[in-house]
């Protein structure tokens, strides 16, 4: 699971959602990641990395992403009344990190398609260089897939040869995987076949396994808030420091630093 979007209307559910969402946010902080509030809509919301709640008059909906859904998902779907949007994903390292199915596949659904209002749907995944990702189907519509270059999105934070083969459902397509897992919730152990299940719509094949799916035991995330601003200061702020320094102003910096930005030594 990549991708979660799940809502209930006060009560002993949305308090529970609350509380979930509340410590993905709470660990995420600790993990570096910048609290941001607002108000949208009627409804105050919180984000910090892949965690986002809001609550308003209607109730509360949480969003979580990446392996915080992976990790979280089940306990929110357990407790959700309505969900509005779930991704399911498969990433696979292609044992030549060459291999690219995105041109075969691209030349074989426009070929089928080509006298079909379906034709208009299938378009370059929009981001990426050509030829690294394909898109299948509207980003508003119901399924949704991709099939990309996941270390070139990732900016190499993958490993060289991964490709990811992902199906976003939404509305009805949400609404009916809501429903199915409150019958089975073993089903979210089968991502793999979920996600080859959909891509069979069109006729695409995809690495997935049939059984329970295989994760990858390294966490893989993106840069926290915290990380990006001391390799910003680093990249930008350093290389002036050294060079005041340099030139006979370190009096200065430290004037700066620890008198007018208030700065103490035992924080420095």
């Amino acid at each position: 699971m990549d991708y979660l979007t799940v809502s209930a209307p006060h009560g002993a559910d949305a308090d529970v959602l609350a509380g979930i969402a509340a410590r993905g946010l709470v660990d995420e902080q600790r993990r570096g990641e910048r609290l941001r509030t607002g108000h949208m809509f009627e409804y105050d919301i919180a984000r910090a990395g892949s965690w986002e709640f809001a609550q308003g008059r209607d109730g509360v909906f949480v969003r979580a992403g990446g392996h915080e859904a992976e990790i979280w998902g089940r306990a929110l779907l357990h407790v959700a009344h309505k969900c509005s949007r779930i991704d399911y994903c498969v990433t696979a390292q292609a044992s030549d990190a060459l291999l690219n199915p995105v041109p075969a596949t691209m030349r074989d659904l426009r070929e089928r398609y080509q006298d079909d209002p379906m034709q208009d749907a299938i378009q370059r995944y929009a981001g990426l260089k050509r030829d690294r990702g394909i898109s299948i189907g509207k980003r508003t519509s119901p399924y949704y897939a991709r099939i990309y270059d996941k270390t070139l999105e990732s900016r190499g934070r993958y490993p060289r040869g991964c490709w990811r083969w992902e199906i976003e459902l939404k509305r009805h397509a949400s609404a009916f995987e809501l429903a199915e897992y409150h019958v089975d919730p073993r089903r979210v152990d089968l991502a793999g076949a979920l996600v080859a299940r959909h891509f069979a719509r069109w006729g695409v094949e995809t690495p997935a396994s049939a059984g329970p799916s295989i994760r990858m035991a390294k966490q893989i995330r993106r840069e926290s808030d915290a990380q990006r601003a001391l390799n910003w200061l680093a990249r930008q702020v350093r290389p002036t420091i050294d060079w005041l320094f340099e030139i006979g102003y370190g009096d200065d910096v430290r004037r700066v630093l620890f008198s007018d930005l208030g700065i103490t030594d035992e924080v420095a």
